[in-house]
């Protein structure tokens, strides 16, 4: 396993699976942050809002 690969339970492969079911909905806003000292985007699902 290489530093970007990761070991979710219940994920068999990366083909299968369903990476938009992993996101919040289209119509959701706040879950997505640039982090301009890292470089780096924030990924935060549970901090999803309505748009």
């Amino acid at each position: 396993m290489d530093e970007q690969d990761y070991y979710w339970p219940g994920i068999q492969s990366r083909e299968a699976t369903d990476w938009a079911a992993l996101l919040p909905a289209d119509d959701m806003t706040g879950w997505l942050t640039p982090d301009p000292s890292a470089r780096t985007p924030l990924i935060e699902p549970l901090a999803a809002h309505p748009d």
